[in-house]
Protein backbone atom coordinates (compact mmCIF):
# COMPACT_ATOMS: atom_id res chain seq x y z
CA UNK A 1 0.00 0.00 0.00
CA UNK A 2 2.24 2.28 0.54
CA UNK A 3 4.46 1.88 -2.52
CA UNK A 4 1.47 2.71 -4.11
CA UNK A 5 0.59 5.94 -2.11
CA UNK A 6 4.57 6.63 -3.45
CA UNK A 7 3.58 5.86 -7.08
CA UNK A 8 0.34 7.98 -6.86
CA UNK A 9 1.98 10.53 -5.42
CA UNK A 10 5.09 10.52 -7.82
CA UNK A 11 2.50 10.84 -10.85
CA UNK A 12 0.68 13.62 -9.62
CA UNK A 13 3.80 15.87 -9.49
CA UNK A 14 4.68 14.80 -12.68
CA UNK A 15 1.92 15.60 -14.55
CA UNK A 16 -0.33 18.40 -12.57
CA UNK A 17 0.56 21.71 -14.37
CA UNK A 18 1.51 25.07 -12.56
CA UNK A 19 1.23 28.28 -13.45
CA UNK A 20 3.35 30.93 -11.37
CA UNK A 21 6.64 32.65 -11.52
CA UNK A 22 7.39 30.87 -8.20
CA UNK A 23 9.30 28.22 -9.58
CA UNK A 24 11.99 27.04 -6.76
CA UNK A 25 14.36 25.81 -9.00
CA UNK A 26 15.53 28.86 -11.33
CA UNK A 27 17.72 30.47 -8.76
CA UNK A 28 20.22 32.39 -11.03
CA UNK A 29 19.32 30.36 -14.02
CA UNK A 30 19.97 32.21 -17.03
CA UNK A 31 16.48 31.55 -18.72
CA UNK A 32 14.26 32.82 -15.64
CA UNK A 33 12.77 35.49 -16.85
CA UNK A 34 11.94 34.12 -19.79
CA UNK A 35 10.31 31.06 -18.21
CA UNK A 36 8.63 33.72 -15.81
CA UNK A 37 6.96 35.40 -18.24
CA UNK A 38 5.20 32.48 -20.47
CA UNK A 39 4.19 30.80 -17.20
CA UNK A 40 2.49 33.72 -16.28
CA UNK A 41 0.88 34.03 -20.00
CA UNK A 42 -0.46 29.89 -19.53
CA UNK A 43 2.21 29.27 -22.43
CA UNK A 44 4.48 27.16 -20.24
CA UNK A 45 3.98 25.35 -17.07
CA UNK A 46 5.79 23.51 -14.24
CA UNK A 47 5.01 20.73 -12.11
CA UNK A 48 2.98 20.80 -8.37
CA UNK A 49 6.74 20.66 -6.67
CA UNK A 50 6.65 24.15 -8.08
CA UNK A 51 9.71 23.37 -9.77
CA UNK A 52 10.22 23.88 -13.55
CA UNK A 53 13.28 21.60 -14.34
CA UNK A 54 14.74 23.58 -16.87
CA UNK A 55 17.72 21.66 -17.63
CA UNK A 56 15.36 18.55 -18.19
CA UNK A 57 14.73 17.67 -22.01
CA UNK A 58 11.42 18.40 -23.39
CA UNK A 59 9.78 15.86 -25.44
CA UNK A 60 7.93 16.10 -28.64
CA UNK A 61 4.56 16.50 -27.17
CA UNK A 62 5.43 18.70 -24.84
CA UNK A 63 7.09 21.74 -27.27
CA UNK A 64 4.12 20.97 -29.82
CA UNK A 65 1.65 21.64 -26.83
CA UNK A 66 3.70 25.05 -25.95
CA UNK A 67 4.09 26.04 -29.29
CA UNK A 68 0.31 25.12 -29.99
CA UNK A 69 -0.81 27.29 -27.05
CA UNK A 70 1.92 30.29 -27.82
CA UNK A 71 0.44 30.31 -31.43
CA UNK A 72 -3.55 30.68 -29.90
CA UNK A 73 -2.25 33.23 -27.61
CA UNK A 74 -1.33 35.63 -30.38
CA UNK A 75 -3.44 35.01 -32.83
CA UNK A 76 -6.77 34.59 -30.66
CA UNK A 77 -8.90 31.55 -30.28
CA UNK A 78 -11.37 32.67 -33.36
CA UNK A 79 -8.34 33.16 -36.29
CA UNK A 80 -6.93 29.71 -34.34
CA UNK A 81 -10.32 28.05 -34.93
CA UNK A 82 -10.79 29.30 -38.39
CA UNK A 83 -7.16 28.01 -39.54
CA UNK A 84 -8.39 24.33 -38.11
CA UNK A 85 -12.10 24.99 -40.05
CA UNK A 86 -10.37 25.85 -43.27
CA UNK A 87 -7.69 22.55 -42.96
CA UNK A 88 -10.57 20.37 -42.66
CA UNK A 89 -11.79 21.55 -46.33
CA UNK A 90 -8.58 20.01 -47.65
CA UNK A 91 -4.83 21.06 -49.00
CA UNK A 92 -4.40 23.72 -51.85
CA UNK A 93 -0.89 23.19 -52.10
CA UNK A 94 0.94 19.89 -53.36
CA UNK A 95 3.40 20.29 -50.41
CA UNK A 96 0.11 20.16 -48.49
CA UNK A 97 -1.28 17.49 -50.05
CA UNK A 98 1.61 15.18 -49.15
CA UNK A 99 1.30 16.52 -45.65
CA UNK A 100 -2.16 15.45 -45.42
CA UNK A 101 -1.46 12.05 -46.78
CA UNK A 102 1.03 10.91 -44.05
CA UNK A 103 -1.01 12.42 -41.08
CA UNK A 104 -4.21 10.40 -42.27
CA UNK A 105 -2.65 7.65 -40.89
CA UNK A 106 -1.80 9.39 -37.49
CA UNK A 107 -3.18 7.25 -34.69
CA UNK A 108 -3.22 8.79 -31.10
CA UNK A 109 -5.78 7.32 -28.51
CA UNK A 110 -8.28 9.35 -26.57
CA UNK A 111 -7.21 9.18 -23.35
CA UNK A 112 -3.65 10.49 -24.30
CA UNK A 113 -3.29 14.30 -22.84
CA UNK A 114 -1.31 15.66 -26.02
CA UNK A 115 -3.53 14.83 -28.47
CA UNK A 116 -5.91 17.72 -28.95
CA UNK A 117 -2.84 19.92 -29.24
CA UNK A 118 -1.34 17.60 -31.58
CA UNK A 119 -4.17 17.46 -34.25
CA UNK A 120 -4.33 20.92 -34.13
CA UNK A 121 -0.90 21.16 -34.66
CA UNK A 122 -1.69 18.54 -37.69
CA UNK A 123 -4.25 20.94 -39.08
CA UNK A 124 -2.17 24.22 -38.85
CA UNK A 125 0.60 22.04 -40.77
CA UNK A 126 2.83 22.52 -38.15
CA UNK A 127 4.70 19.15 -37.72
CA UNK A 128 8.11 18.58 -39.67
CA UNK A 129 7.87 14.49 -39.06
CA UNK A 130 6.60 13.94 -42.76
CA UNK A 131 10.40 14.44 -44.18
CA UNK A 132 11.98 11.79 -42.25
CA UNK A 133 11.96 8.06 -43.92
CA UNK A 134 10.00 7.07 -40.66
CA UNK A 135 6.52 8.71 -39.86
CA UNK A 136 6.19 9.31 -36.34
CA UNK A 137 2.28 8.08 -36.62
CA UNK A 138 2.18 7.13 -33.05
CA UNK A 139 2.40 8.30 -29.15
CA UNK A 140 5.29 6.10 -28.15
CA UNK A 141 6.88 8.31 -31.10
CA UNK A 142 5.88 12.08 -29.53
CA UNK A 143 6.87 11.00 -26.12
CA UNK A 144 10.61 10.85 -27.49
CA UNK A 145 12.82 13.97 -26.74
CA UNK A 146 12.76 16.88 -29.29
CA UNK A 147 15.94 17.90 -31.54
CA UNK A 148 16.56 21.04 -31.99
CA UNK A 149 16.38 20.43 -35.97
CA UNK A 150 13.10 19.48 -35.38
CA UNK A 151 12.01 22.50 -33.15
CA UNK A 152 13.54 24.88 -35.46
CA UNK A 153 11.22 23.57 -38.38
CA UNK A 154 8.15 23.94 -35.74
CA UNK A 155 9.01 27.19 -34.70
CA UNK A 156 9.63 28.48 -38.39
CA UNK A 157 6.33 27.28 -39.49
CA UNK A 158 4.45 28.84 -35.79
CA UNK A 159 6.46 32.48 -37.11
CA UNK A 160 4.71 32.20 -40.58
CA UNK A 161 1.30 32.59 -39.00
CA UNK A 162 2.27 35.94 -37.59
CA UNK A 163 3.79 36.70 -40.94
CA UNK A 164 7.21 36.40 -40.13
CA UNK A 165 9.20 34.59 -43.11
CA UNK A 166 12.86 34.42 -43.19
CA UNK A 167 14.79 35.70 -45.91
CA UNK A 168 16.44 32.74 -47.44
CA UNK A 169 18.98 35.33 -49.35
CA UNK A 170 20.47 34.92 -46.25
CA UNK A 171 21.47 31.75 -46.47
CA UNK A 172 24.40 32.32 -47.92
CA UNK A 173 25.96 34.38 -45.43
CA UNK A 174 24.77 32.08 -42.72
CA UNK A 175 25.67 28.71 -44.22
CA UNK A 176 29.46 28.91 -43.81
CA UNK A 177 29.07 29.83 -40.29
CA UNK A 178 27.82 26.76 -39.01
CA UNK A 179 30.21 24.02 -39.24
CA UNK A 180 27.78 20.72 -38.32
CA UNK A 181 24.64 21.52 -40.60
CA UNK A 182 25.59 20.25 -43.83
CA UNK A 183 22.83 20.55 -46.73
CA UNK A 184 21.68 16.94 -46.81
CA UNK A 185 20.70 17.33 -43.05
CA UNK A 186 16.82 16.90 -43.14
CA UNK A 187 15.99 20.39 -41.22
CA UNK A 188 19.11 22.37 -42.71
CA UNK A 189 16.92 24.66 -44.39
CA UNK A 190 15.13 25.37 -41.15
CA UNK A 191 18.26 25.81 -39.07
CA UNK A 192 19.26 28.40 -41.24
CA UNK A 193 15.64 30.15 -41.42
CA UNK A 194 15.27 29.92 -37.48
CA UNK A 195 19.15 31.73 -37.09
CA UNK A 196 18.10 34.03 -40.15
CA UNK A 197 14.88 35.48 -38.27
CA UNK A 198 16.69 35.11 -34.85
CA UNK A 199 14.61 32.60 -32.88
CA UNK A 200 17.68 30.28 -32.26
CA UNK A 201 21.18 31.10 -31.97
CA UNK A 202 24.44 28.56 -32.03
CA UNK A 203 27.34 27.71 -30.09
CA UNK A 204 30.55 29.88 -29.74
CA UNK A 205 32.50 27.56 -32.22
CA UNK A 206 30.33 27.73 -35.23
CA UNK A 207 28.21 24.67 -34.53
CA UNK A 208 24.59 24.45 -33.69
CA UNK A 209 24.29 20.85 -32.39
CA UNK A 210 21.51 19.83 -34.39
CA UNK A 211 20.51 16.79 -32.96
CA UNK A 212 20.92 17.54 -29.54
CA UNK A 213 17.88 17.24 -27.28
CA UNK A 214 15.94 20.70 -26.40
CA UNK A 215 15.98 21.31 -23.23
CA UNK A 216 12.79 23.10 -21.42
CA UNK A 217 14.87 26.28 -20.46
CA UNK A 218 15.95 26.47 -24.29
CA UNK A 219 12.49 25.56 -25.23
CA UNK A 220 11.61 28.86 -22.61
CA UNK A 221 14.13 31.13 -24.91
CA UNK A 222 12.98 30.11 -28.10
CA UNK A 223 9.40 30.83 -27.72
CA UNK A 224 9.88 33.87 -25.99
CA UNK A 225 11.26 35.65 -29.51
CA UNK A 226 7.64 34.42 -30.58
CA UNK A 227 5.55 35.47 -27.90
CA UNK A 228 7.70 39.36 -27.64
CA UNK A 229 9.07 40.21 -31.68
CA UNK A 230 11.11 42.79 -29.67
CA UNK A 231 13.05 39.97 -28.40
CA UNK A 232 14.08 38.78 -32.05
CA UNK A 233 17.57 38.88 -32.83
CA UNK A 234 17.59 38.79 -36.91
CA UNK A 235 21.04 38.15 -38.32
CA UNK A 236 22.98 40.85 -40.08
CA UNK A 237 25.56 39.89 -42.52
CA UNK A 238 28.44 42.71 -41.50
CA UNK A 239 30.07 44.81 -43.67
CA UNK A 240 28.26 43.66 -47.23
CA UNK A 241 26.60 46.03 -48.68
CA UNK A 242 23.17 46.21 -49.39
CA UNK A 243 19.91 48.32 -51.30
CA UNK A 244 16.59 49.06 -49.55
CA UNK A 245 13.88 47.92 -51.60
CA UNK A 246 11.11 50.08 -51.28
CA UNK A 247 6.95 50.06 -51.77
CA UNK A 248 7.11 46.79 -51.29
CA UNK A 249 3.87 44.20 -51.81
CA UNK A 250 2.34 42.83 -48.93
CA UNK A 251 2.41 46.37 -47.06
CA UNK A 252 5.58 45.73 -45.92
CA UNK A 253 7.53 49.03 -45.70
CA UNK A 254 11.14 48.43 -46.83
CA UNK A 255 13.66 45.91 -46.24
CA UNK A 256 17.26 45.20 -46.74
CA UNK A 257 18.26 43.36 -49.94
CA UNK A 258 21.92 41.66 -49.46
CA UNK A 259 23.52 40.30 -52.76
CA UNK A 260 23.86 36.76 -53.20
CA UNK A 261 27.52 35.15 -53.21
CA UNK A 262 29.78 34.05 -55.79
CA UNK A 263 32.91 31.96 -55.03
CA UNK A 264 32.10 34.02 -51.73
CA UNK A 265 31.91 37.27 -52.60
CA UNK A 266 28.77 39.68 -52.75
CA UNK A 267 27.76 39.69 -56.64
CA UNK A 268 27.51 43.80 -56.89
CA UNK A 269 26.04 43.08 -60.32
CA UNK A 270 22.77 42.31 -58.52
CA UNK A 271 22.67 45.82 -56.52
CA UNK A 272 23.22 47.93 -59.38
CA UNK A 273 20.83 46.46 -61.51
CA UNK A 274 18.19 46.89 -58.70
CA UNK A 275 19.22 50.38 -58.12
CA UNK A 276 18.41 51.10 -61.44
CA UNK A 277 15.42 49.30 -61.64
CA UNK A 278 14.30 51.27 -58.71
CA UNK A 279 14.85 54.27 -60.15
CA UNK A 280 13.06 53.08 -63.17
CA UNK A 281 9.69 52.94 -60.96
CA UNK A 282 9.92 56.14 -60.10
CA UNK A 283 9.88 57.22 -63.95
CA UNK A 284 7.56 55.08 -65.48
CA UNK A 285 3.95 56.41 -67.29
CA UNK A 286 2.02 53.32 -66.41
CA UNK A 287 2.67 51.60 -62.51
CA UNK A 288 5.27 49.42 -61.91
CA UNK A 289 4.94 47.26 -57.73
CA UNK A 290 7.87 45.83 -56.57
CA UNK A 291 7.77 42.02 -55.22
CA UNK A 292 10.07 40.34 -52.87
CA UNK A 293 9.31 36.64 -51.44
CA UNK A 294 12.04 35.67 -48.76
CA UNK A 295 11.07 31.88 -49.16
CA UNK A 296 13.03 31.96 -52.61
CA UNK A 297 14.86 34.91 -52.60
CA UNK A 298 13.29 36.25 -56.00
CA UNK A 299 12.74 39.80 -56.43
CA UNK A 300 10.46 40.82 -59.27
CA UNK A 301 8.90 43.91 -60.88
CA UNK A 302 5.46 43.75 -62.43
CA UNK A 303 4.32 45.91 -64.92
CA UNK A 304 0.64 47.77 -65.01
CA UNK A 305 -1.05 50.77 -67.01
CA UNK A 306 -2.40 51.58 -63.38
CA UNK A 307 -2.21 51.19 -59.72
CA UNK A 308 -5.94 50.27 -59.66
CA UNK A 309 -5.22 47.35 -62.04
CA UNK A 310 -2.67 46.06 -59.62
CA UNK A 311 -5.01 46.54 -56.70
CA UNK A 312 -7.80 44.50 -58.64
CA UNK A 313 -5.53 41.36 -58.91
CA UNK A 314 -4.08 41.85 -55.52
CA UNK A 315 -7.68 41.81 -54.29
CA UNK A 316 -9.11 38.93 -56.04
CA UNK A 317 -11.64 37.45 -53.68
CA UNK A 318 -10.38 33.94 -54.64
CA UNK A 319 -7.49 31.93 -56.79
CA UNK A 320 -10.17 31.32 -59.36
CA UNK A 321 -11.00 35.19 -59.49
CA UNK A 322 -7.32 35.94 -59.61
CA UNK A 323 -6.59 33.86 -62.66
CA UNK A 324 -9.03 35.47 -64.05
CA UNK A 325 -8.28 39.26 -63.32
CA UNK A 326 -4.28 37.80 -64.19
CA UNK A 327 -4.37 38.03 -68.27
CA UNK A 328 -6.67 41.32 -68.18
CA UNK A 329 -4.04 43.41 -65.85
CA UNK A 330 -0.46 42.60 -65.34
CA UNK A 331 1.41 42.45 -68.60
CA UNK A 332 5.68 42.15 -67.86
CA UNK A 333 7.54 41.18 -65.60
CA UNK A 334 11.08 40.93 -64.87
CA UNK A 335 12.64 38.52 -61.74
CA UNK A 336 15.94 38.33 -60.51
CA UNK A 337 16.36 34.65 -59.18
CA UNK A 338 19.79 34.22 -57.28
CA UNK A 339 19.49 30.50 -56.86
CA UNK A 340 20.54 29.65 -60.60
CA UNK A 341 23.84 31.85 -60.18
CA UNK A 342 24.83 29.04 -57.10
CA UNK A 343 23.43 26.26 -58.58
CA UNK A 344 25.28 26.27 -62.51
CA UNK A 345 28.36 27.90 -62.85
CA UNK A 346 28.62 30.52 -65.08
CA UNK A 347 31.29 28.61 -67.91
CA UNK A 348 28.48 25.96 -67.96
CA UNK A 349 25.62 28.55 -68.91
CA UNK A 350 28.06 29.71 -71.50
CA UNK A 351 27.77 27.02 -73.25
CA UNK A 352 24.30 26.63 -73.10
CA UNK A 353 21.63 27.05 -76.09
CA UNK A 354 19.03 27.20 -74.10
CA UNK A 355 19.47 30.44 -70.56
CA UNK A 356 16.98 28.96 -68.80
CA UNK A 357 19.54 28.89 -66.05
CA UNK A 358 20.42 32.43 -65.89
CA UNK A 359 19.04 34.55 -62.55
CA UNK A 360 17.87 37.35 -64.68
CA UNK A 361 14.05 36.89 -66.64
CA UNK A 362 11.77 39.38 -68.65
CA UNK A 363 8.58 38.47 -69.93
CA UNK A 364 6.14 40.04 -71.69
CA UNK A 365 2.85 37.86 -71.40
CA UNK A 366 0.87 39.41 -74.40
CA UNK A 367 -2.89 39.72 -73.99
CA UNK A 368 -3.27 42.78 -76.32
CA UNK A 369 -1.04 44.79 -74.43
CA UNK A 370 2.19 45.56 -76.57
CA UNK A 371 1.28 49.10 -77.41
CA UNK A 372 0.73 49.53 -73.26
CA UNK A 373 4.59 48.49 -73.15
CA UNK A 374 5.70 51.04 -75.51
CA UNK A 375 3.58 53.67 -74.18
CA UNK A 376 3.92 53.05 -70.56
CA UNK A 377 7.57 51.15 -70.19
CA UNK A 378 9.92 51.60 -72.84
CA UNK A 379 11.87 54.11 -71.03
CA UNK A 380 12.47 51.73 -67.88
CA UNK A 381 13.59 48.72 -70.41
CA UNK A 382 16.03 51.29 -72.15
CA UNK A 383 17.59 52.35 -69.25
CA UNK A 384 17.64 48.83 -67.76
CA UNK A 385 19.55 47.48 -70.89
CA UNK A 386 21.45 50.32 -71.25
CA UNK A 387 23.06 48.94 -67.98
CA UNK A 388 23.17 45.45 -68.45
CA UNK A 389 24.63 45.65 -72.34
CA UNK A 390 25.81 49.62 -72.43
CA UNK A 391 25.54 50.31 -76.28
CA UNK A 392 24.61 46.99 -77.57
CA UNK A 393 21.13 47.10 -75.26
CA UNK A 394 19.65 48.86 -78.27
CA UNK A 395 19.89 45.43 -80.36
CA UNK A 396 17.67 44.18 -77.81
CA UNK A 397 15.75 47.29 -77.56
CA UNK A 398 15.24 47.16 -81.80
CA UNK A 399 14.09 43.89 -81.41
CA UNK A 400 11.69 44.28 -78.80
CA UNK A 401 10.34 47.31 -80.53
CA UNK A 402 9.64 45.80 -84.03
CA UNK A 403 8.39 42.87 -82.30
CA UNK A 404 5.44 44.43 -80.46
CA UNK A 405 4.20 46.65 -83.40
CA UNK A 406 4.61 43.73 -85.83
CA UNK A 407 3.20 40.74 -83.46
CA UNK A 408 5.21 38.05 -85.10
CA UNK A 409 7.58 35.57 -83.71
CA UNK A 410 11.70 35.00 -84.70
CA UNK A 411 14.45 33.62 -84.40
CA UNK A 412 15.26 32.67 -80.98
CA UNK A 413 19.19 33.81 -79.60
CA UNK A 414 21.41 33.03 -77.50
CA UNK A 415 24.57 34.87 -77.71
CA UNK A 416 27.21 37.97 -75.64
CA UNK A 417 26.15 41.34 -75.33
CA UNK A 418 28.67 43.66 -74.64
CA UNK A 419 29.90 40.49 -72.76
CA UNK A 420 26.90 39.47 -71.34
CA UNK A 421 25.02 36.32 -72.30
CA UNK A 422 21.25 36.54 -72.72
CA UNK A 423 18.88 35.08 -74.90
CA UNK A 424 15.98 36.71 -77.08
CA UNK A 425 13.03 34.56 -77.57
CA UNK A 426 10.04 36.34 -79.52
CA UNK A 427 7.36 33.31 -79.68
CA UNK A 428 4.40 35.22 -80.87
CA UNK A 429 0.82 37.09 -79.59
CA UNK A 430 2.94 39.68 -78.35
CA UNK A 431 4.64 37.24 -75.75
CA UNK A 432 8.36 37.23 -75.52
CA UNK A 433 11.14 36.27 -73.14
CA UNK A 434 14.59 37.18 -72.39
CA UNK A 435 16.75 35.65 -70.14
CA UNK A 436 19.98 37.00 -68.64
CA UNK A 437 23.34 36.51 -67.41
CA UNK A 438 24.79 37.98 -64.47
CA UNK A 439 28.41 39.81 -64.57
CA UNK A 440 31.14 38.86 -62.16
Amino acid sequence: MLKRTSLLFLLLIMIIPVKGSAFNDLNNHWAKDDIETLAQADIISGYSDQTYRPDNPVKRDEFICMVMRLIEDQLGRQEYEAIINEAELGPSLAWEEEFDQVYNSLYLPDTYWAKKNIMEAVAFRLLPYQQNSDKYLYRNDYRLNISRGEAAYILNRAAQYFGLYADRMLHYYLRPLVTDVPASYAYSTAILDALSLGIMSGYGDNTLKPQLAVNRGEAAAMLIKLYDFDRLEPFTPQGVPFVILNNLDQDEESRRYYPPLVNNEPLHDVLHLIQVLQKGIKNSDGYIQLTYNPENAVLGLEFYNTEDDYLALRNSSSQESYIKTLPLTMYLTFTISPENISRYSTDFRKQQHNSKYNPYLLISWGNGFEQDILDNHLTVLEDCFSYLFGADGDILISNIVRYLTSGQGGLTTYQSYNGRYASWKPIGDGVFVIEIMEKQ
